[in-house]
């Protein structure tokens, strides 16, 4: 729960919309509380809105091997 707060928040609440990309058991970090912590935002992609000028389209795969969604 603790770690889709974390998405949730990224996702919708903060200023900047961010998508991890890698969301994996080694990017969780439990405190003595055992309460997850979301880490290594490197390959992270903000988000926001996108005029139709300047949109472009890339083919990319941002992740770690096993954990990339299908």
């Amino acid at each position: 729960s603790d770690v889709a707060h974390a998405v949730e928040y990224l996702h919708h609440d903060s200023p900047v919309q961010v998508v991890h990309c890698d969301i994996k058991p080694g990017n969780i970090l439990l405190d003595e509380d055992m309460t997850g912590h979301v880490t290594d935002l490197g390959i992270a992609s903000l988000t926001g809105t996108i005029s139709s000028d300047s949109l472009s389209s890339t083919l990319a795969l941002n992740g770690s091997t096993g954990y990339i969604a299908p």
